[in-house]
């Protein structure tokens, strides 16, 4: 059985209202991160690498959506930052697998740190309930739509 299309003559269409969000929630995470001296990219990759913990950057560049190369370039420059390693895998010599340094832990925590306040700030008219319900509902979403997958959906 077909199920009807949402009525949209009487609301916001649910895509319009994500995309507002979406840039409303994108510019707080660049300002959460610029004192910092990270870019969102950045913190994206650190971030599904804390999620991920030791793997390739094969697998890293498709938690974070990004093409293989793109995610070379990006590693390069937090290997020399000091906020990740890479070296050749020990099963595997043609692989490299990435590794988030003690210094990127450290810097993936102070920019979570930041990011809540600018979340809290942004749903501030949500119970914490109903946010960390937003929270699992949007990432079903983006998980049915394969846009940013879980640790789990990664496997070495």
């Amino acid at each position: 059985m077909a199920t009807a299309a949402p009525d949209t003559t009487q609301r916001v269409p649910v895509g319009a209202l994500l995309a507002r969000l979406g840039q409303e929630s994108n510019a707080r995470l660049r300002r959460s991160l610029r004192p910092l001296d990270l870019r969102a990219q950045e913190f994206i990759a650190l971030k599904q690498l804390e999620l991920l913990g030791r793997c390739s950057q094969s697998e890293l560049a498709d938690a974070v959506g990004v093409d293989y190369s793109n995610l070379a370039t990006l590693a390069g420059g937090l290997c020399d930052s000091g906020l990740i390693v890479r070296g050749r895998d020990g099963a595997d010599r043609r692989r490299y697998v990435l590794e988030l340094t003690a210094a990127g832990r450290r810097l993936v925590a102070r920019a979570d740190e930041a990011i809540a306040a600018g979340e809290r700030e942004l749903l501030g008219a949500l119970e914490e309930g109903d946010r960390e319900q937003l929270h699992a509902l949007l990432q079903r979403v983006a998980d049915g739509a394969e846009l940013c997958p879980t640790a789990s959906a990664c496997t070495e």
